[in-house]
């Protein structure tokens, strides 16, 4: 049961994610998630050259570089924690790209 539990919680964790990006930011594109629990975001539409620097810089958000993983212009983020912290996340990325895109 446990078990479920954590694969639902991790569940509503990525469509939070998704939702952001595909829904509110639209710049920031996802892909579909299904087997991890690490998003893929894309900022190759907006003027970011370097996403994962420009979030800890504006809004103490420390993601993986893409650029570790082949992709330029992208961000790893890991949303297999607490939904308070991925909130805090989110609305740091809402506003650094508000106030730095």
């Amino acid at each position: 049961p446990w078990r479920l539990d954590l694969i639902s919680y991790l569940k509503e964790n990525r469509d939070l994610v998704t939702e952001f990006c595909r829904e509110e930011m639209g710049t920031i594109t996802i892909p579909d998630i299904e087997a991890t629990y690490l998003a893929w975001l894309n900022f190759e539409r907006t003027s970011i050259p370097n996403p994962a620097s420009f979030l800890e810089k504006e809004a103490q958000i420390f993601l993986s570089d893409g650029r570790y993983f082949g992709g330029e212009a992208h961000a790893r983020l890991n949303f297999g924690c607490s939904r308070s912290h991925l909130e805090v996340a989110i609305s740091g990325i809402r506003k650094a790209m508000e106030t730095g895109n």
